[in-house]
């Protein structure tokens, strides 16, 4: 049974827990404990058809409402003034969303490991938005002070517990006219005065943002659109499926309609098409650029002009936009060559071609997707070295970089294959250097946010450079740019990350990054994306995934996000895209990061998945290799 409605009848609680499909109800009754801090010791997942595997599950009010959730995706209680809410998670549990009416409330989360976040309405706040709402918040032991940090305490009488996966706090107000604790502030606002965040995208990086995000001290909501359904079970963030993001003005309504302060836009198709334009426009805070500073990523020939005009070093390149120009240029340039797409490719409209033949298939390939005679390719030259990943925050004027990582294109393990958007990443990334990572600032960051200036699009957002470190001159060169964080870099970058999230992107969308600092942990990050069989290729959606909630127990430090998830009718976990989860660990060192990984991914059950089993190797093999010499030099 997955949510139980309780009322207080002298001094005794009384469970009621609804098959919904059914009708059928089962009642038991228990003592009433700490004041209603610890109602329940367990409450089971019901049998296929029960409450426990519905997606929508109405619940209606009475005196008190306690709700004990699992796999329930959103939760609608219509409550009257004077009702109290409280919320109890277990680890593998989950209640993404509240609505009510006008209600002034305490709203208790349990510690399990996961929390309730807000839902719609206008007004709302942390965990129960509604029309007019002011609320406290009892948070157990896990999340003390997750809300109403900034302040240094919880907002006046807070109740606090300690007691973990159990009830906390259920009272309402009982006058609201009378009830000063909490401020009202309309459009998903918070009486603790945090900011109200909206992450667009549906990806494991949209995941690892949102999880960010939440923990911020100065976050009061998290919302996502359209999400996935790990996000939303999770509790890590609201999913707004039905939200067309595509429609500006939606986006926008939205926004106002939840008092949201800040949007992260994930995904690059939305910052090419103009989304943080209109936004901005509409005086809402975005994080990421305008469309056409976007064209960093949108245009790779566009990409190679501001290189070229700046002295930007990256490597030598032809463009086209006829088939049989470009195979003539490849016969005088002979092979390794590099074949890529100039438009947007989902990370896989690059070809490293081995041989002439293979490069002129992907000529063929790739202006044949870009329509005819419309499409456009660059022929680059073939770089040898080694691959990392760099980022950086820029508020327009000024760069601030982030902690470094390096991540595993190629579908295969040893690198072989075809590339993909990213099996699998690590952060810090040791090739990277401290004189690269200078090196890399005043070469090829810092003079790419002066040309953009002066090219009249100040760049605002995150600027992922993709890098080659020479292996003659052990310098970087720019392979390509990104305009957002990187998928799956983005997952170990956020695990790391210590400093709040929230505070530091809306710094850099107000143009003060000047003297902000970063704090990381020095743990290892690792992360091991699952996908489906057949990807980058066809793959079959539908397949069930099980065994996650054993996967994040499998070690300290797991966390797995989600990219391509669903919920099928069962209410179960299924695979709707090509890379599906991304299992995450973090670790004092790589070799650790690495085991704990991998021991994770063996606790997941899914036939129709697979992953490389080698992501972090490089990495690995460096540590053994210090470790070894400490060993010979002893």
């Amino acid at each position: 049974m997955a949510c139980i409605s309780v009322r207080e009848i002298g001094g005794v609680w009384h469970s009621v827990g609804v098959n919904d499909r059914t009708g059928v109800e089962n009642r038991r009754s228990g003592s009433k404990e700490g004041g209603g801090a610890r109602i329940f010791s367990r409450v089971g997942h019901g049998e296929r058809g029960s409450s426990a595997h519905s997606r929508f599950l109405p619940i209606s009010c009475d005196s008190y409402s306690a709700f004990r959730c699992s796999r329930v995706v959103k939760i609608e209680a219509a409550c009257a003034a004077n009702k109290g809410v409280a919320i109890s998670l277990g680890n593998d549990a989950s209640c993404q969303s509240l609505e009510s009416g006008n209600l002034w409330s305490y709203v208790g989360v349990s510690s399990g490991g996961t929390r309730c976040r807000a839902a719609s309405g206008g007004g709302g706040g942390y965990g129960l938005p509604s029309p007019g709402l002011k609320q406290q918040i009892g948070i157990g032991r896990d999340d003390i002070g997750r809300l109403g940090r900034s302040s240094g305490q919880l907002p006046r009488g807070t109740r606090r517990k300690s007691a973990a996966a159990v009830l906390i706090v259920v009272r309402a107000a009982a006058n609201p006219d009378t009830d000063d604790a909490g401020s009202s502030r309309g459009g998903g606002g918070s009486g603790g005065g945090g900011t109200s965040v909206l992450v667009v995208g549906s990806g494991g990086r949209e995941h690892a943002l949102c999880w960010a995000l939440s923990r911020s001290p100065s976050t009061s909501t998290v919302l996502c659109s359209p999400g996935n359904a790990g996000i939303g079970l999770s509790g890590d963030a609201t999913c707004l499926a039905d939200l067309d993001v595509a429609d500006h003005e939606a986006v926008i309504a939205l926004c106002r309609d939840r008092g949201v302060g800040l949007v992260v836009v994930g995904p690059e198709v939305p910052l090419v098409a103009g989304l943080a334009d209109a936004l901005c426009a509409a005086g809402i805070p975005t994080f990421g650029p305008s469309a056409q500073a976007a064209a960093l990523e949108g245009s790779k020939a566009f990409m190679k002009r501001i290189c070229a005009e700046h002295g930007i070093p990256t490597a030598a390149h032809a463009t086209f936009t006829d088939a049989e120009a470009a195979k003539r240029y490849l016969a005088e340039v002979g092979a390794p060559i590099v074949v890529k797409a100039d438009g947007l490719a989902a990370g896989k409209g690059v070809v490293v071609a081995q041989t002439e033949e293979e490069a002129a298939q992907a000529v063929d390939a790739m202006l044949g997707l870009q329509g005819e005679g419309g499409g456009k390719i660059l022929i680059e030259e073939f770089l040898e070295g080694e691959e990392a990943s760099f980022f950086a925050l820029v508020d327009g004027e000024r760069a601030l970089p982030l902690a470094s990582a390096q991540d595993h294109k190629a579908v295969g393990d040893g690198d072989t294959g075809p590339n993909t958007g990213g099996m699998g990443a690590y952060s810090p990334a040791p090739v990277l250097t401290p004189e690269i990572e200078r090196a890399v600032m005043e070469t090829i960051i810092n003079p790419t946010v002066k040309a953009m200036a002066e090219e009249g699009c100040p760049f605002v957002g995150v600027l992922f450079a993709g890098l080659m470190i020479d292996s003659k001159t052990n310098m970087p060169k720019l392979l390509e740019y990104n305009v957002r964080f990187g998928d799956p870099e983005c997952q170990v970058l956020m695990t790391r990350l210590e400093s709040d999230l929230t505070e530091v992107l809306l710094a850099a969308c107000r143009g003060g990054l000047d003297g902000v600092q970063l704090k990381w942990s020095d743990d290892v990050a690792l992360v091991v994306v699952l996908a489906s069989k057949g990807y980058p290729g066809n793959y079959q959606k539908g397949s069930v995934v099980n065994g996650l909630d054993q996967a994040e127990r499998a070690a300290p430090g797991i966390k797995v996000f989600h990219a391509g998830t669903g919920l099928d009718e069962n209410g179960q976990i299924i695979a709707t895209g090509g890379r599906v989860l991304g299992v995450t660990a973090v670790a004092p060192n790589v070799i650790q990061a690495k085991e704990n990984a991998y021991k994770a991914v063996d606790r997941i059950d899914w036939q129709e998945g697979f992953c490389r089993t080698d992501i972090g190797w490089r990495a690995v093999s460096r540590a053994r290799s210090s470790a070894q010499a400490v060993v010979t030099s002893s």
